[in-house]
């Protein structure tokens, strides 16, 4: 099976959808969104 190439995302839209799919793999807990929502607006400040 041959897989076509993925297009490629903007850093920002490949990040949300990382972030969605841990979110759904591991229920993280409510203390651990917050760190990981304010790391992205960190990251996304300086960038």
């Amino acid at each position: 099976n041959n897989i076509p190439n993925q297009p490629i995302l903007p850093k920002r839209t490949q990040l949300i959808l990382w972030l969605d799919t841990s979110n759904q793999n591991r229920r993280t807990t409510s203390q651990t969104n917050r760190t990981i929502k304010s790391r992205v607006n960190k990251y996304f400040k300086h960038h």
